[in-house]
């Protein structure tokens, strides 16, 4: 194309021409704006037309006769057009776009080499050719070649940065290519020069998202939604990155200002549905998940979804049916090498098979990023980092607070990694003052945590989320300290190949393939408990609790979504069986009572029978717990934090001895508190005993006394200095392996860690 007739989309300029300059009437303008009819349509014709009489016209003009081939390409004359467009290079033999035309009409007439030879020979005489390089990348688009298609996009970016149609279409390619900061970087450039454009601001907040970074992230999507309010992928991105930093209203409030623009958009009930439930919204949640099914939308997709909130308020009417569906699709996702649609939490919770929990949660894990750092051994203390979203009132922290505090600063350096949010609670502030040195990380991006874990190089990055809320699995993928453990937030493998082991015990690890990571046993029970709690105590009488003062009390205080038919109808089997006793449980809510009460009563069993005690706060918890004369664990995913508790309180626990990590817990603590005879093989056994302890009164004051001397046993399940000693043993020894490996020692070859002679 010349220099007087070169313009975006190569149809010609319509500036004025000619000797008139300004005043002129440009003859082409009108015939050019044609080309914007729909190819075969009335337009089309009518726009032909024009250019033939155009061309007849000015028959020494390249534009008529480029625009003549560009109208007929709309009619699918090739041969015709292709004619039109070698006239015009005839007469122009700098005419790039009627060059493109020539070769956009040998394609068109099915001869692909030959448009691909011309259009090659173009690119290579002008490889700035915006109009080139933006056909090139249609036709690596049409091949599937997505290399060759984000190749011409940047050579076109790079003639016209500030097109931004080809900035999305490229950031587009590079998100799909799992490059964000490659598509932020063509973002942010297109944004300075077209700052108004609101689907690139969106699209550099997904980039920015994707690569870590929500604050930023957030600001950009702000900037698209208030360009256009109505942008529901913006919204949606908001949310997203939001939840990111732990503002669930926030999030939950743009999830649905998208779902209420986009309707049908797929996923969208799900991020609402997700938000609600962890804001304990549970019920709306179902609600809207049911409407999605009565909608039609995919049963097996929301019923990985459904499967727990609907636990969570005991509304098991359509639990088979979900289960199976969710079931079905994990395994068609796993066969066909697809991340599976179940969270790995939730298929822990759901299922016990323990090389399918390990599959969905390999699926879900990030790659490993990098190398692994050399271990060398230590010249002073060992520099220990752990990693937890959950240092607050929550079961890691109640079990947790003592233990920081209690490790020997002979031997090792603590420091604590902090993602989440700061409670204000007793728990936080005395894990903050067990450790050396606090990283406040909440709200920060995945790069900016990696620059504090490599400020504080650590030798072991100790992980004690796994795949629960809030989890910075990709943190540990980049492997950013020569040891990296995975420990107690996730009662399963990480499925990670990025871990150099998982802190279990004997009874959790006994079969070390279920594990990603090699397995690390601890000599005692893996799960830590305050020892420094105040001792449980009744303060108050039975009927201050709604309980009967005569008669037995089994309980289980564990959460909803832990208690499924099949262990409901084990323990009203129990009640039938046992005509004095009631069941008394946490109270979810009154809709949950109301469903508890009727599978109640559709069992046999009298609704006054189940007894509800509302929330309270652990130590109050604590006391009442002592009115019970025995809990029952639940079967697929057990007791853990529930369990030391009851143990803490004086009173047995009974447990089945589960297949997978979740539901082994319970029986890992039994039988090192000296109480294995309470974990049984199967159901029935656990009803025959259960059932002769309610008979022999004789019976019930010995499991009540070997429970209550668990909390008093030195050395026992409770002695926090003694679980401290049997911990730092594991990680001299898990080190000194690591420094003999990256050493090149054979295996066993290593001798005691620094300062390892110490006793107990």
């Amino acid at each position: 194309m010349s220099g007087a007739d070169q313009r975006a989309g190569g149809a010609g300029p319509t500036a004025v021409e000619g000797a008139a300059g300004a005043a002129a009437v440009d003859p082409f303008a009108a015939a050019e704006a044609g080309l914007r009819a729909a190819p075969g349509s009335a337009e089309a014709r009518a726009n032909l037309a024009s250019w033939r009489a155009l061309c007849a016209a000015h028959p020494q003009r390249a534009r008529a006769w480029r625009g003549l081939g560009q109208a007929m390409e709309l009619q699918g004359a090739w041969p015709a057009a292709r004619a039109a467009h070698q006239r015009a290079r005839a007469l122009d033999p700098g005419d790039r776009a009627a060059q493109l035309g020539e070769a956009r009409c040998l394609r068109g007439a099915g001869d692909a080499a030959g448009a691909a030879r011309l259009l090659a020979a173009l690119l290579a005489e002008a490889p700035g050719d915006f109009d080139g390089q933006l056909l090139a990348a249609d036709w690596a688009r049409a091949a599937g070649d997505r290399a060759a298609e984000r190749a011409a996009l940047g050579a076109a970016l790079a003639a016209r940065p500030g097109a931004p149609v080809v900035a999305r279409r490229a950031m587009t390619l590079a998100l799909q290519a799992k490059d964000p900061l490659v598509a932020a970087k063509i973002g942010r450039a297109a944004v300075a020069l077209v700052p108004t454009d609101p689907a690139l601001w969106q699209l550099v907040g997904e980039a920015l998202r994707q690569a870590g970074a929500p604050r930023e992230a957030e600001d950009a999507l702000l900037t698209a939604v208030r360009l256009q309010p109505t942008l529901a992928a913006a919204w949606d991105a908001l949310g997203l990155c939001r939840r990111a930093r732990g503002d669930l209203p926030g999030a939950l409030a743009a999830h649905q200002r998208a779902l209420a623009l986009a309707p049908e958009t797929a996923g969208l009930r799900a991020r609402v549905a997700g938000c609600m439930l962890l804001l304990d919204h549970v019920e709306e949640a179902v609600v809207l998940l049911r409407a999605a099914l009565a909608r039609g939308e995919p049963m097996a997709e929301l019923a990985s979804l459904l499967l727990q909130p609907t636990r969570m308020v005991a509304d098991w009417g359509q639990l088979d049916a979900l289960r199976k569906a969710a079931s079905a699709k994990v395994d068609e996702a796993l066969r066909c090498r697809r991340r599976p649609p179940l969270l790995p939490i939730h298929e822990i919770s759901s299922f016990d098979d323990p090389q399918r929990n390990l599959a969905v949660a390999r699926a879900h894990c990030p790659p490993a990023r990098g190398a692994r750092p050399r271990a060398v051994a230590a010249t002073g203390p060992l520099r220990l980092l752990f990693h937890s979203h959950d240092l607050r009132n929550h079961p890691i922290g109640h079990l947790t607070a003592g233990f920081f505090g209690r490790i020997d600063r002979a031997r090792f350096e603590v420091a604590m990694l902090s993602t989440g949010p700061d409670d204000g609670s007793a728990y936080r502030a005395q894990i903050a003052a067990g450790v050396d040195r606090w990283i406040e990380g909440a709200g920060l991006s995945e790069n900016a945590l990696a620059e504090a874990v490599r400020a504080e190089a650590p030798h072991l990055f100790i992980d004690m989320m796994g795949h629960t809320t809030g989890h910075r699995l990709g943190l540990f993928a980049r492997r950013l300290a020569p040891l990296q453990l995975s420990y107690l937030g996730y009662p399963g493998s990480t499925g990670a190949d990025f871990f150099d082991g998982i802190i279990v015990d004997h009874v959790i690890g006994a079969d070390p393939s279920q594990f990603s990571e090699p397995v690390l046993c601890l000599e005692g029970a893996y799960q830590p408990t305050d020892g420094d709690q105040p001792k449980a105590a009744a303060t108050d009488r039975r009927a201050d609790h709604g309980l009967p003062e005569e008669g037995l009390v089994l309980c289980s205080f564990n959460q909803l979504f832990k208690l499924d038919p099949e262990a409901f109808d084990l323990w009203m089997g129990l009640l039938v069986a046992l005509p004095g006793a009631v069941l008394w449980l946490l109270d979810y809510g009154p809709q949950a009572r109301r469903r508890l009460c009727a599978a109640a009563e559709a069992r046999g069993v009298a609704a006054e029978r189940l007894v509800f005690a509302p929330f309270a706060a652990r130590p109050a918890h604590l006391n009442r717990l002592c009115h019970a004369d025995l809990a029952l664990d639940p079967l697929v995913y057990g007791g853990h934090t529930t369990t030391s508790d009851a143990l803490w309180a004086g009173v047995p626990v009974v447990t089945v001895r589960g297949r997978h990590f979740a539901s082994r817990v319970c029986w890992s603590l039994l039988a090192h508190a000296g109480l294995g005879h309470l974990a049984f093989p199967d159901a029935a056994a656990l009803r025959g005993a259960v059932l002769a302890w309610g008979s022999d009164p004789a019976l019930r004051a010995q499991w009540r006394a070997a429970a209550g001397a668990v909390a008093a046993t030195p050395g026992g399940l409770f002695d926090t200095d003694q679980f401290t000693r049997r911990f730092e043993r594991a990680l001299l020894r898990r080190w000194a392996e690591r420094v003999a490996e990256d050493a090149g020692a054979p295996p066993g070859a290593t001798g005691p860690g620094p300062g390892d002679s110490r006793p107990g």
